[in-house]
């Protein structure tokens, strides 16, 4: 039985956020009156769909919160506590995280970068009794950048590494990036570089600028750099050795562990 109409973008936003919700867009797609920007009874009823309405999730403007994705966080017992106070208790374990890994296959879909696995699965390991809740949330900030190193050396990037957005957001992402790198991070101080760039096309396409790289130049912003500490490179390094050991070990029970998950939710419905 129906719950709720989902176009592809509101089914992503519940799968990563657990929010059931749509945007006047989508609600167009159906019994959306334009003109006053709500759904329309009459219309779902010359479409023979009267009873469809009660399907359609609310309606969130372009501009609002589609939704937080804070697993992490939720699964820890800190929701309620700041990604602020929560970087700064993970500071406190210090690299390595006292050996344990984690590693960032959350996805429900897999993963498809620096590798391309639909069965990949999300993982702590190397706990005991003695791990401490820092060095759980320090390993997230650690697996996130191992996995971006894995990026970064599949595209071949060189020199210094310029970063935006997102998770870098996190002075210690950036800082962990830059010690298990061995170079220096380069973290973009304005934020949204992708409406900068669009906005840069536009510049030029209007006439307002005569080339793309003038137009770069004029919106181009700060950056605050992040140089490594050479004191953590051994460590880092080994740290980075035994999480790629410790998933390739892992990709072959990747599929059985996908299996056990459908077999748990058909026995949970």
């Amino acid at each position: 039985m129906a719950r709720t109409i989902l176009y592809c973008k509101d089914w992503l936003r519940f799968n990563l956020t657990g929010e059931r919700l749509t945007d006047y867009t989508e609600a167009s797609r159906h019994f959306l009156d334009v003109a006053s920007g709500t759904i329309s009874d009459a219309l779902a009823e010359r479409l023979g769909m009267a009873d469809a309405t009660a399907l359609v999730p609310p309606i969130n403007p372009a501009d609002a919160l589609g939704g937080r994705v804070d697993w992490i966080r939720s699964t820890l017992g800190l929701a309620d506590t700041p990604w602020s106070e929560i970087e700064v208790e993970a500071e406190q374990a210090g690299p390595g995280s006292g050996g344990v890994l984690y590693l960032p296959y959350g996805s429900p879909g897999g993963e498809r970068a620096p590798f391309q696995d639909t069965n990949a699965s999300a993982s702590w390991l190397g706990m005991s009794v003695s791990t401490t809740r820092q060095q759980i949330l320090r390993a997230v900030y650690e697996g996130v950048a191992f996995s971006l190193i894995e990026c970064v050396d599949v595209l071949g990037v060189e020199g210094d590494l310029v970063v935006s957005g997102g998770g870098f957001r996190s002075d210690l992402v950036c800082r962990i990036l830059a010690d298990a790198t061995g170079r220096r991070v380069l973290r973009q101080d304005a934020p949204e570089a992708g409406a900068r760039g669009a906005a840069v096309c536009v510049l030029v396409s209007a006439g307002e600028m005569p080339d793309l790289k003038t137009a770069a130049e004029a919106l181009a912003t700060g950056v605050s750099p992040f140089d490594p500490n050479p004191d953590n490179e051994a460590l880092y390094a080994q740290a980075h050795s035994v999480y790629v050991a410790a998933r390739d070990a892992l990709r072959p029970a990747w599929p059985l562990m996908r299996e056990l998950r459908a077999a748990t939710a058909e026995k949970e419905n």
